[in-house]
């Protein structure tokens, strides 16, 4: 059997940004990208998503290290004895 030749995809890329390179030096015009395609729900949901992602930096970036750690032991002293792992074996 004859092996099948596996395509470049690195070399691909390079010819086509050569491609568009030598278009715009020519005078044309750099291609519009590509329609969005999403549906007006999936737009929301990646805005709703963005702006929930922000809003979690935001808060992460504002805590110092020392207030994440008291916010921790705070959490854990809520929690019921039921979580504590019990002694097990002699001592």
């Amino acid at each position: 059997k004859k092996k099948k030749k596996k395509k470049d995809k690195h070399k691909d890329k390079e010819r086509d940004a050569e491609a568009l390179d030598a278009a715009v030096a020519e005078g044309g015009s750099v291609p519009p990208p590509a329609a969005d395609t999403r549906t007006a729900a999936e737009r929301r949901f990646d805005e709703q998503a963005a702006k929930t992602q922000e809003k979690l930096i935001r808060s992460m970036a504002s805590k110092s290290h020392r207030d994440k750690v008291k916010d921790f032991n705070e959490y854990l002293s809520k929690l019921s004895e039921h979580h504590d792992i019990p002694k097990v074996g002699p001592g």
